[in-house]
C-alpha cells in the first residue's frame, strides 16, 4: 500500500529510477519487508484496548499522586522552581497575549461602561416622561 502511494506522488522518471515503474503495487521481497516490520511495530509498540483498560486500572489502584511529595532536595526545588521559565521565543509570545489580554479587557470594559451610561440615560429620559 505504502509503495502503491509512493508511486502515485513519483513522476514517471523517478519511478524508473526507483525501480517502481511497471511492477505491480504490493508485490516484491521489499513489499514482504515493509508488511513484516510493520507488524513487528505493532506488535512492539500496539497496545490493545484491554491492556489499556488493565493498565488504567491498575494506575487507579496504585493512584501514585496521592504519594506525591515534590521537590525535597534543595537541587530538586531549584529544578522545580525553574519549571515556569521560558525561552526567549515564548516569552516573547506570552508578553504579546498578555497584552493583547489586556487591551481586550480594556475594550470590553470600555464598551460596558458606555453601555451602561446609554442605558442609564434611556433610564433618566424614561424617568423625566
Amino acid at each position: 500500500m505504502m509503495r502503491t502511494v509512493l508511486a502515485q506522488k513519483m513522476a514517471p522518471d523517478q519511478q524508473r529510477r526507483d525501480g517502481l515503474l511497471g511492477q505491480e503495487a504490493g508485490t516484491g521481497p521489499e513489499n514482504e519487508l515493509l508488511s513484516a516490520g510493520a507488524e513487528l511495530m505493532k506488535k512492539r509498540s500496539g497496545w490493545t484496548p484491554e491492556r489499556k483498560a488493565r493498565q488504567a486500572e491498575a494506575i487507579r489502584r496504585w493512584a501514585p499522586w496521592t504519594r506525591s511529595s515534590g521537590p525535597r532536595t534543595t537541587a530538586g526545588k531549584a529544578v522545580s522552581a525553574r519549571n515556569a521559565v521560558m525561552s526567549p521565543e515564548r516569552l516573547k509570545t506570552h508578553l504579546l497575549l498578555l497584552r493583547v489580554h489586556r487591551d481586550l479587557a480594556h475594550i470590553h470594559r470600555a464598551f460596558r461602561e458606555s453601555d451602561l451610561l446609554r442605558q442609564a440615560a434611556t433610564s433618566a429620559a424614561r424617568l423625566k416622561l
